[in-house]
This record gives C-alpha cells, sequence and structure tokens, in this order.
C-alpha cells in the first residue's frame, strides 16, 4: 500500500487574527497565573516573575511568557 507523501506545501497558513489572538492570551494568563492579561503583562515588565525558576508555577509563567505577543495591544 503506498502511502501519500504530503509536501509542507499542501497545507494553507493560518493566522490568528488580533481580537482573537488577544482573547487567548487573556484566557490563558487567568488560567495560568490568576490575573488579567493587563496584570500579567505589567507584573512581567516590572520582573516580578524573574525569580520563579524552574517550578511548577515558573513553567507557567514561561509558557505564558513565550503568548506575550499575542497579548501586546501595540504589536
Amino acid at each position: 500500500m503506498a502511502l501519500a507523501i504530503r509536501q509542507p506545501t499542501d497545507r494553507v497558513p493560518s493566522v490568528l487574527p488580533r481580537d482573537e489572538a488577544r482573547a487567548l492570551f487573556e484566557r490563558e494568563a487567568r488560567r495560568l497565573a490568576g490575573v488579567s492579561g493587563d496584570d500579567f503583562l505589567a507584573r512581567w515588565d516590572a520582573g516580578e516573575y524573574r525569580d520563579l525558576g524552574d517550578t511548577p508555577e515558573g513553567r507557567k509563567i514561561a509558557y505564558l511568557a513565550l503568548l506575550i505577543p499575542f497579548g501586546r495591544r501595540d504589536s
């Protein structure tokens, strides 16, 4: 039985609209950090999450930090 090989060009790239991206960030900030997206960004910018290290809480914050581009309103 032959398998069809999919080339990378076979899939259509998708982009998350800005309002949906912001909603995703907001939802994850509340779920993972227990604060609003704006509060998380303010605390992140102030360095409040800097010393969490490799802890369960630190890993949640590290994941959420990867989503910051979705949360910034001006980017």
